[in-house]
């Protein structure tokens, strides 16, 4: 199990993204429960770490669905999660450098 957590940078500023179009598309509701959501999908991958799939594009990658518009990379060290983006569904596969 890992004992820390860290975000990468592009992983902070696509979460913050998201929820700044959440709240400013939607309510502070629904940005609340994405944020609730994440949190909980961060805390059970601490618990079950190689539960993700693999990435395509980088087999230390792992992904785990946070709604069905997003999915949340990550990678798994020794004693550390790194959750290295978070990535919009809807836009071109390309973009996904991890997929």
């Amino acid at each position: 199990m890992a004992a820390k957590i860290r975000w990468s940078d592009n992983a902070r500023e696509d979460y913050k993204n998201v929820v700044d179009y959440l709240l400013l598309e939607w309510n502070e509701e629904i940005a609340l429960r994405f944020i609730e959501v994440v949190e909980h999908k961060i805390q059970h991958i601490k618990a079950h770490p190689f539960t993700g799939l693999r990435s395509r594009g980088d087999p230390e990658i792992r992904n785990v669905s946070i709604t069905k518009h997003n999915r949340l990379y990550y990678k798994i060290t020794k004693n550390l999660l790194e959750i290295v983006n978070i990535f919009d569904t809807r836009r071109h596969p390309d973009k996904n450098i991890y997929g």
